[in-house]
């Protein structure tokens, strides 16, 4: 069998199934407010939703398969965020995400784990900067017409996001540029017929830089609610925090 022709013959509909799967975990996150919510030795659990879109860029070897795709992923983020020393904390967590486009729909599981950091100006302004590191491998399969096709994914995403925030009262704006770096391979054995074939594809962003727009908000003390816009995705993200 002439397997170029089943990577390529099937068009479309081949390589958008492809960029669904990978792109499951793309945009799984933590607040990106710089500064953190919790003092030295306090613990602080979050919950955030969100929802967004974000392609990857697949390159084969041997095979063109590069294409933006409008995919709608949504999913949720729990995790935990602990005080280091006055300014930094670290955080980690994990979450649930989904995806579909043009029929298909999957979902996986992702880890995250990152640091924040910042230094106050004054009593209204502080600078910082939030460093997440997150991740998803999982095995998928996809089947169209005749063929199916199992996927083994296995991707690392870094997001660096230096942020201006700004306070009074119980509020907190914050907002900067972002950039996004991803590293991944993907795997994939098609089954056609009585005929298998395999082919191995590198990952890598499609969009590496943006900025973003978060506020925060404390309605009673120690319990605090958020909202944030990304550019990079389209990502809108909403969380409760509690601290402990």
């Amino acid at each position: 069998m002439n397997w170029k022709w089943v990577f390529v013959g099937k068009g479309v509909t081949m390589r958008r199934s492809i960029v669904l799967v990978l792109v499951l975990s793309a945009v799984a996150s933590a607040q990106w407010n710089p500064v953190p919510v919790v003092d030295p030795g306090e613990l602080a659990v979050r919950g955030s939703l969100f929802t967004g879109e974000l392609p990857l860029e697949v390159g084969g070897k041997g095979w063109e398969l590069h294409e933006d795709l409008d995919l709608d992923v949504e999913g949720g983020v729990l995790s935990a965020e602990f005080g280091v020393v006055k300014g930094v904390s670290v955080f980690a967590g994990g979450g649930l995400i989904s995806a579909d486009a043009e029929g298909y729909d999957g979902s996986s599981g992702s880890w995250l784990a990152g640091v924040r950091g910042s230094v106050v100006l004054s009593d209204e302004w502080a600078i910082g900067c939030t460093v997440q590191v997150s991740g998803w491998d999982a095995d998928d399969k996809v089947r169209f017409g005749e063929i199916t096709a199992t996927v083994n994914v296995d991707v690392v995403e870094v997001y660096v996001a230096p942020a201006v925030a700004w306070s009074l009262d119980r509020l907190t704006v914050y907002g900067g540029p972002c950039f996004l770096m991803v590293d991944g391979d993907l795997d994939m054995g098609v089954a056609y017929g009585d005929d298998y074939g395999h082919a191995s594809f590198g990952l890598d962003e499609d969009e590496s830089a943006g900025g973003f727009i978060g506020a925060q908000y404390e309605p009673m003390d120690d319990l605090l609610v958020f909202g944030e816009f990304r550019s990079i995705g389209e990502t809108l993200v909403f969380g409760i925090a509690k601290v402990f």
